[in-house]
């Protein structure tokens, strides 16, 4: 599952960046760093999982309380726990998977990304 999560997140991040080569060329032609760049796609990549992860915690544990009842013993208690785990988690496997788009789009070079459009 791990994997599947990986090439999801790897996926939307390139496909991002691609849709963005435009934008970073003339950032890059403007005089921004490479590191600038990188810092720019990893965080566009950490807010849209930081947005999707919170909203599917948050209904996660809105229905994990409409199904206490149902839980056998003292389970239910981990479930906050289990929930930061799977986004600290999640949050991890977006920065890595985001990593390599983002090298990939700083080593443009701007002539070329610019003539592209």
């Amino acid at each position: 599952m791990l994997e599947a999560l990986f090439q999801g997140l790897y996926g939307i991040v390139s496909y991002e960046a691609a849709g963005r080569r435009f934008e970073i060329g003339v950032r890059m032609a403007l005089g921004a760093p490479s590191s600038a760049i990188v810092r720019l796609m990893l965080r566009d990549a950490v807010v849209i999982v930081c947005v999707g992860s919170m909203a599917g915690s948050g209904l996660s544990f809105a229905l994990t309380r409409a199904i206490w009842p149902l839980l056998a013993g003292d389970q239910g208690s981990m479930a906050p726990l289990a929930i930061v785990a799977v986004f600290v988690t999640t949050l991890m496997v977006a920065v890595v998977a985001a990593l390599r788009p983002a090298l990939a789009a700083a080593a443009l070079n701007p002539v070329l990304a610019l003539r592209h459009d």
